[in-house]
């Protein structure tokens, strides 16, 4: 089950509610927007993927040149927007809130943090999951609680707990060594296998890890929650190590005031 987190950094907590109740007006009303314009964007869409599949199928046989593709892309005439469809009001209340939310976002910041960037490092959601536990629902779906769609904006770390996070990937990377494995692990040498090298292309390296026991006692996994598996390379010690530092340098920058806002992407 993949999942991807983004960071962004708040100014505080003042600027960040006067952004989230501006992004849910304006996530409101679009959502209902596309409902009750449900037929026309749909019609809407439909010719414009007609068009663009000929248009492809003639750049596939050749029978235009790329720059005549991305020109036609580039000046299409079935290409649209919602606000197409909306009366006057709508589109001046559609456009309104879409403008309130982005002076919002500008004023609260809402910078984001790509050096913290993770995919499928469990041991990460699963500790915001437990503290942000009241957040949660059960889903059928995924047999595991999941992150309430109402409180999409509210996984928000603050100083304090970047620094708890700090002191526990410290213990995990100043570990004993009895807490610690190496492994050979094969890969593919992706420049030997261009060169057409094949037969040499698969090689193997060290790959240093923590072991699981210790790892789970630092970062506990909570089976309620959904994302609760921890794949080997959650316990990768060159990864740890990595997070420690992009983490230490976003407590360094950090101001007393600021927070830090997750957004998990499945």
């Amino acid at each position: 089950m993949g999942l991807d987190v983004y960071f962004y950094k708040i100014k505080n907590k003042s600027t960040w509610k006067t952004y989230k109740n501006a992004s849910k007006e304006y996530n409101n009303y679009s959502d209902f927007l596309w409902t009750k314009y449900d037929k026309e964007t749909t019609e809407a869409y439909n010719k414009y993927r007609k068009w663009l599949d000929d248009l492809e199928e003639k750049l596939d046989t050749n029978k235009i040149t790329s720059e005549q593709y991305y020109k036609e892309v580039d000046e299409s005439k079935y290409t649209y927007t919602l606000t197409d469809f909306l009366t006057s009001d709508e589109k001046l209340k559609y456009n309104l809130l879409r403008s309130e939310q982005d002076k919002a976002k500008n004023d609260c910041w809402y910078i984001e943090l790509e050096g913290l960037y993770m995919r499928k490092q469990y041991w990460f959601i699963q500790y915001c999951y437990n503290k942000f536990r009241n957040y949660m629902t059960d889903n059928e779906r995924f047999d595991g609680k999941i992150l309430n769609d109402d409180h999409y904006y509210d996984m928000i770390l603050t100083k304090e707990d970047i620094k708890d996070i700090i002191s526990k990937l410290e213990q995990l990377v100043n570990c004993p060594e009895d807490k610690k494995t190496i492994a050979d692990e094969k890969y593919v040498d992706l420049k030997e296998l261009l060169s057409g090298n094949a037969n040499t292309a698969e090689k193997t390296h060290k790959v240093k890890y923590i072991n699981s026991e210790y790892f789970d006692s630092i970062f506990p996994i909570y089976n309620e929650f959904v994302h609760s598996a921890r794949p080997n390379w959650n316990y990768q010690y060159d990864t740890i190590e990595f997070y420690l530092n992009k983490f230490t340098d976003v407590y360094n920058q950090m101001d007393d005031e600021n927070l830090i806002c997750i957004n998990e992407s499945w």
